[in-house]
């Protein structure tokens, strides 16, 4: 786990070093989703909220936070 999470840089800061420190055994869930982003899972879709571009509503919120389903070339 600690040489997947050395990969991204998004998670060298203290917040996650637990991470690369913690040798006692627990487990971890498998998501590749991150409540800090406006789009948590990286499908298009923000978290939340709908999206316009010049006043035109073009995506709806993101149903599903967790899982990447939104539309293609969002």
């Amino acid at each position: 786990m600690a040489e997947i999470v050395a990969l991204f840089k998004r998670f060298d800061g203290a917040d996650y070093s637990f991470l690369i420190n913690n040798y006692s055994p627990c487990r971890f869930l498998p998501i590749l989703s991150d409540p800090t982003e406006k789009d948590s899972d990286g499908d298009g879709l923000l978290d939340g909220e709908s999206q316009y571009y010049n006043g035109k509503n073009i995506a709806p919120p993101d149903p599903d936070k967790l899982k990447m389903n939104g539309p293609k070339n969002i």
